[in-house]
């Protein structure tokens, strides 16, 4: 099973988007609808107790920004080089404007050049380890951005032109065997600040792209929250600045 970090990328970006856009890739063409609104579920105030197991990391390609790839290139550390040899050009056209990304395969970890220079400190997760000074995973050669949302999921409504964020069980999770139990405990300190670092890389990505979201309200919702009196109710933050309050549904 191989899973395209972009298309999640490109799912979450439009359960987000505050403006209509049309979106080229890999020879498909979409017309993305704006929504009006995303909850942030109650069901996000919930620690993300991740095992770390590899099962469902190891499955994704990994993508990166033009501005990700552009600093990959100025690195100078062993294997770098390798790495950026093998990623190859894509286009995402937003708009009609063309936009360079880079792909590079999934690789097994035998293959990998074992670099990661992501800036987050997760060496909590047993597949990174710290090696003169450098953050190395065993699985990504480079991160990619659906590392960092395991259990975390943007989701499109079926009925209205909203969207919800929550901590979930993914169905694909589950049959790989995880045996996280996403309600055992309560919403801290630690996962706050792993979402906040993953929803700033999606936003940076989508910023790059010319995508417009409500990203910044919904990072500045979760920033806020208090770990001591967690929210019993959906909050809703609706994606048209004039009504930029949070609103609890």
């Amino acid at each position: 099973m191989s899973i395209s970090s972009l298309s999640k990328i490109i799912k979450y970006a439009s359960c987000v988007c505050t403006k209509p856009y049309t979106l080229k890739y890999a020879g498909t063409e979409d017309v993305i609808h704006p929504v009006e609104g995303c909850y942030i579920r109650t069901s996000m105030w919930y620690a993300d107790k991740c095992l770390c197991c590899g099962q469902c990391c190891r499955n994704y390609n990994t993508i990166f920004s033009d501005k990700e790839y552009q600093h990959l290139c100025t690195l100078d550390t062993p294997g770098h080089k390798e790495y950026v040899a093998l990623q190859k050009d894509c286009i995402l056209e937003v708009n009609g404007v063309p936009h360079v990304y880079h792909e590079v395969p999934h690789m097994t970890s035998k293959d990998s050049h074992g670099i990661y220079t992501n800036k987050h400190t997760d060496l909590n997760c047993r597949w990174v380890t710290l090696k003169d000074g450098l953050k190395l995973c065993r699985i990504h050669t480079y991160r990619t951005i659906t590392c960092g949302f395991p259990h975390m999921e943007f989701r499109q409504s079926t009925s209205s032109p909203t969207s919800s964020l929550f901590h979930i069980q993914f169905g694909r999770n589950h049959q790989l065997g995880c045996k996280v139990d996403i309600k055992a405990e309560p919403y801290n300190q630690e996962t706050k600040d792993d979402d906040l670092y993953w929803l700033h890389r999606l936003h940076e990505f989508t910023s790059e792209y010319g995508i417009e979201t409500i990203l910044p309200a919904i990072i500045e919702c979760v920033e806020n929250v208090d770990l001591n009196n967690l929210p019993k109710q959906d909050i809703f933050i609706p994606a048209h600045p004039a009504r930029r309050l949070f609103q609890i549904s």
